[in-house]
This record gives structure tokens, sequence and C-alpha cells, in this order.
């Protein structure tokens, strides 16, 4: 999977970190597993997983595979003792409930709002702001960076259908307990690949330059190249084919090299 790519996981694996991936469905979905696997050697945690360990029962099916509220329990077992092995740690986890369409209601959500969906990310936040505060009393938690971020904006259009057509839509990102000071906090313009370098320096790494790949660290003060070029400009020029991605990330053959070359 992308053999020519050096990855988060790739750079804490070489520093000793044991790393396991939590998900609520079948980690092979999109080529997860190979990913993971591949770029930082992860243990798995899935929904097959848990099947055979007895976890779940065997015939369990929900939304993605099982909801959120038993994701956070799963992950409460798997974080301690992975903190337990006394080595330093990544732990990664996807959570489901509020994807698209309408979000899955499970035993915990309320009915604060008249439609769905709104009270299924109210549940998500309140399910997600529990786990951190589990995590903030742990005797592990002073040396651990928590970062929290969105994979995409909502997908839903009924949703959005009262929403100003000028409002800028983000995807949430927040990082808590980094192990240094943001020069600029607020008001940065920046892409997905930006939190590859902001990550680590996150949990202190010291990046020659603040840039990893595409990426700035957005704790440093350098312009992000969203910045500096704008996102028309570097949305056009990342739809572009690439003879040194494909030769040097993706290491396809001459044949697969041409397709959906632009």
């Amino acid at each position: 999977f992308m053999p020519g790519v050096v990855s988060l996981g790739e750079i804490l694996e070489e520093q000793g970190y044991k790393q396991t991936l939590l998900v609520g469905s079948d980690a092979e979905f999109g080529g997860r597993d190979a990913y993971f696997t591949e770029h930082g050697n992860y243990n798995i945690v899935d929904m097959k997983t848990l099947k055979a360990r007895g976890w779940l029962p065997m015939d369990y099916q929900v939304w993605w595979g099982f909801e959120d509220a038993k994701l956070f329990a799963a992950a409460k077992l798997e974080l301690t003792a992975l903190a337990g092995q006394g080595e330093p740690f990544n732990f990664t986890m996807l959570t489901c409930d509020s994807h698209f369409p309408d979000g899955y209601v499970c035993r915990l959500c309320g009915e604060e709002y008249e439609e769905q969906y709104p009270n299924v990310l109210r549940c998500s936040s309140r399910q997600l702001a529990d786990f951190v505060a589990w995590i903030q009393a742990q005797p592990f938690y002073g040396n651990t960076t928590i970062v929290i971020s969105g994979d995409h904006l909502t997908m839903d259009p009924d949703f959005l259908a009262d929403v100003n057509e000028d409002y800028v839509r983000t995807v949430y990102n927040c990082i808590i307990n980094p192990a240094v000071e943001p020069v600029r906090e607020k008001n940065r313009q920046f892409g997905t690949f930006d939190m590859f370098p902001t990550t680590l320096a996150a949990m202190g790494v010291e990046i020659p330059g603040n840039r990893l790949g595409l990426g700035t660290n957005l704790f440093s003060g350098t312009r992000t190249l969203t910045e500096t070029y704008g996102f028309e400009r570097m949305d056009r020029e990342l739809q572009c084919n690439s003879e040194f991605y494909n030769d040097t990330f993706l290491q396809l053959d001459g044949e697969k090299k041409a397709v959906g070359g632009r």
C-alpha cells in the first residue's frame, strides 16, 4: 500500500512506539488494514477482532459495525493495556456514529432536538468529551497528547439547508496537552496534510524547516502552502498528474502510471 510513503506510524515505530488502531467496523474497508500494518506495524483491533475475543456476539452488526458507545468502552481497555506496557505509545481510533446521512441513534442519544442528526451529533460530542475526561484522569495523561480531527465536512444536505452559503465550513480539529505552544493560534489556512508535522510537533518532535512532505507544522510561524498559494491553486495543482508521485510513492509500473493522468 503506497510503498514509497513514510508515515507518522513509521516515524513513531522507529522511535520504539507501540501502536494500536481501533475501528468499529471491518479494518479491511478502503485498505486501512494494509496501510496501518505496512506503515507502522499497528496492532489492529476491529469488529472481527472483538468478535474473535468474545467481546462482541458473533452475529452483532449495527450501523457500520458496532456503535461508538461500545467503541469508547473498548478504547478504554485497549488504551489501558497499551499504556501499561511502559513504552511510548500511539493509540488511534475512528468514530462513526455521526457519519452521513442522519447518524446512528444509540441508547445514549437524547431528544433535545426535533431532528435526528443534531441529536446524534450532540450525543457523539458528549461521549467524546467523557472519553477525553477519562484520559485526563489516567496516570499516563501528563505525558500524553490528544489529537481530535474530523475526516471531512458533513455531507448531509438537509442539515445544511438553512446555513448561509457564504459561511465557511471547516473540519473540526483540536489538540489537547501539546508539548509546545503555538506561535499563531488562530486564523490559520491549512489542509489535512498539515496535520502530519503538526501532530509530531505536538508530541515535542523538532522538525527542521517545519515541513514534512506538503505539510507545515502549525505550531510554528511558517506559512503553510495554502497560506502561500491559496486554496484554489492548491486544489488545482494537487489534481495534476505527477510522475514523481507515481514513481516515488505509488511505485506503479508504466501501464498503470498512465491511468487517470490529467
